[in-house]
């Protein structure tokens, strides 16, 4: 072959590698559900069950123009609603949820290129009773989450799995707080 018919295909090569370093991988809301946690203050009688609405939640990115793998409000959203179904917190309609829920996912501090990918994340949470606007609880959760070549050798899937792995870490700190949370029968609801 003629040099350049092997440049031509060096410059297809290195054209579809780019392309391919392009993608940014989804998130996926089944992702950012943690595994089954033991949450013993709440069962079928605690004011929680069955009780909280997702009425905002913001904050989220899609992916940018530097196709860096982002959370977007749509699987927040969804990974909250699962995640509160799983737990029991879920209220099965809108219109009878004794407490809403309002997240914002403030920041995802995620690394530009590395080995090692930590990602850190800061949601607020506001839980919010229906009845009468009270605030219950309205805090900052903050967690990390590595991946490292081992999870994934493709950076903006490494990148991907570290934001899967920090929300999920949030979303389970959050429910934790829940279930320190107090919140008695003798409360008006």
């Amino acid at each position: 072959m003629s040099s350049i018919v092997i440049n031509i295909c060096k410059g297809l090569v290195i054209a579809a590698l780019i392309t391919l370093s392009a993608c940014a991988p989804s998130v996926q809301p089944e992702h950012l559900v943690p595994q089954s946690m033991v949450l013993p203050n709440h069962g079928a009688d605690s004011p929680l069950h069955g009780s909280i609405v997702i009425t905002k939640v913001g904050g989220g990115e899609e992916a940018n123009l530097l196709m860096v793998p982002q959370v977007g409000n749509t699987e927040l959203q969804e990974a909250l609603r699962l995640s509160l179904s799983q737990y029991g917190f879920l209220s099965a309609s809108n219109a009878a949820a004794r407490f809403r829920l309002e997240v914002f996912l403030i920041e995802l501090k995620q690394p530009v290129s590395g080995f090692a990918m930590i990602v850190d994340s800061f949601v607020r949470y506001k839980l919010i009773r229906s009845r009468d606007g009270k605030v219950l609880y309205d805090d900052i959760v903050t967690a990390s989450y590595k991946a490292t070549v081992d999870d994934a050798f493709f950076g903006p899937e490494r990148l991907k799995l570290a934001n899967e792995g920090s929300i999920r870490a949030n979303i389970a700190a959050f429910l934790e707080r829940m279930n320190s949370l107090k919140i008695t029968e003798s409360t008006p609801q």
